[in-house]
């Protein structure tokens, strides 16, 4: 008998949701198919800036990390260990500040770091990063350096969420929730959602009456805690 209980579809851009199904723990792997159906993609917009000008950066997502080039070991202020994981690989002295916008910026607040800051983000960005620092004296820049274009979901992954008998699907953000359900339509009572967190969770419509499990952390660690409670029932 096959031990197989649910088909797992990733949302998240290409790149990210192959890292994030490489390193699902057994437990969940071998429960599983796997299906990876990106509602975004990555593309780098406008002229990189020049980041010498600047003191230090803030990235909010690991999005943002592949487009750069630091500087001789230039601070990074992170959201996220991921994030932070990955500034450090790109050669940023990257800092974990925080799992959220909020804490980010309550951390840097706090250590008051001389200025100019940028923050390194796309063009849908969620948390009033800037604007926030800059209301509390840290000089900070906003720049915008990659768009999340929405992706059409393959209709042969919309016919699987209509006729499988259980299907999961973990949501990263609010954009790709909001555009997930804007494809989706009617969905099926068989379907699972795990948000990343409640404002991922409020893009689902209440009327939608499907499972809507929220992770107890903003992270993937946690997402995949969460699936692993589904799939366990």
């Amino acid at each position: 008998m096959s031990d197989i209980t649910y088909d797992l579809i990733l949302t998240r851009p290409a790149a990210r949701s192959e890292e994030f199904a490489a390193a699902l723990p057994a437990e969940i792997a071998t429960r599983v198919r796997i299906h990876i159906a990106p509602v975004l993609a990555i593309k780098q917009i406008g002229t990189v800036p020049d980041l010498t000008a600047y003191r230090a950066v803030i990235f909010s997502s690991a999005s943002a990390v592949g487009l750069m080039t630091p500087p001789s070991a230039m601070p990074a202020f992170c959201v996220g260990r991921r994030t932070t994981q990955a500034a450090t690989e790109a050669g940023f002295a990257a800092r974990f500040s925080g799992e959220t916008a909020d804490e980010v910026v309550a951390t840097l607040q706090r250590a008051k770091p001389d200025g100019p800051l940028i923050h390194l983000h796309g063009q849908h960005t969620r948390g009033d990063i800037v604007k926030r620092l800059s209301s509390a004296g840290i000089e900070t820049i906003s720049a915008p350096i990659y768009a999340q274009d929405e992706v059409a979901l393959p209709a042969e992954i919309v016919t699987l969420l209509k006729s499988s008998p259980a299907s999961l699907v973990p949501l990263f953000s609010p954009r790709s929730a909001t555009l997930f359900v804007e494809q989706i339509g009617q969905p099926p009572k068989t379907l699972h959602l795990v948000a990343l967190s409640s404002a991922v969770a409020e893009a689902i419509p209440r009327h939608w009456g499907v499972p809507v499990h929220v992770a107890d952390a903003p992270d993937a660690a946690a997402i995949c805690a969460k699936i692993s409670q589904v799939i366990a029932g």
